[in-house]
C-alpha cells in the first residue's frame, strides 16, 4: 500500500474518534498543508496533521520499493486560549489526552491489503511558535510502498 493511502487511512480512523469531532484533520499529500494549519489552529485552536517522516527501503533489487515507514500525526494546540475546551465545548480535547487517544485509535489499525500500524512513541511537546504547543505520535508501517 502506498503512503498516501495509509495517511488516509489514520486520518479516518481519527476524524472517527467521538472525542476529536470537530478537529480539523489535515493530510499532508493533499497540499497546502502550511495555510490550512494555520487557518484551523486559528479558529479551532487545536488541529491534526497526518503524514509521513522516513522510508527505510527493505530490498532496492524491486522495480516497486518495500520498506518501513514512519507514519507520523502531529498534534497542535493553543493551550491558553483553548484552557477549559473552550475552542470545541467543556469536552474539547487538550494536546496530550488527544495523542493518548490517538496512540491507541491507530495503533494496530490495519488499511485493507497492510500490514499493522504498529505505534512507536509519542514525542516530548515542543512550542513550534509562541502560543502553541505540538507534540507528535509516532507509529511505524511494514511492508509499504515508496
Amino acid at each position: 500500500m502506498d503512503i498516501n493511502t495509509l495517511i488516509e487511512h489514520a486520518a479516518a480512523t481519527i476524524r472517527a474518534m467521538p472525542e476529536m469531532n470537530g478537529v480539523p484533520v489535515i493530510e499532508v499529500h493533499k497540499g497546502n498543508v502550511v495555510k490550512n494549519l494555520e487557518i484551523a489552529v486559528a479558529k479551532t485552536r487545536f488541529a491534526v496533521l497526518v503524514g509521513w517522516n522516513g522510508f527505510k527501503a527493505r530490498s532496492n533489487s524491486s522495480k516497486r520499493i518495500l520498506g518501513n515507514t514512519n507514519l507520523v500525526v502531529e498534534i497542535f494546540e493553543m493551550p491558553l486560549i483553548n484552557a477549559g475546551g473552550v475552542a470545541h465545548g467543556d469536552n474539547g480535547p487538550k494536546l496530550l489526552e488527544a495523542a493518548r487517544a490517538i496512540a491507541n485509535a491507530v495503533n494496530l489499525s490495519q488499511p485493507p491489503g497492510q500490514s499493522p500500524i504498529v505505534f512507536s512513541e509519542i514525542t516530548p511537546v515542543t512550542e513550534p511558535r509562541p502560543g502553541t504547543i505540538s507534540t507528535n505520535v509516532i507509529f511505524e508501517v511494514s511492508d509499504s510502498v515508496l
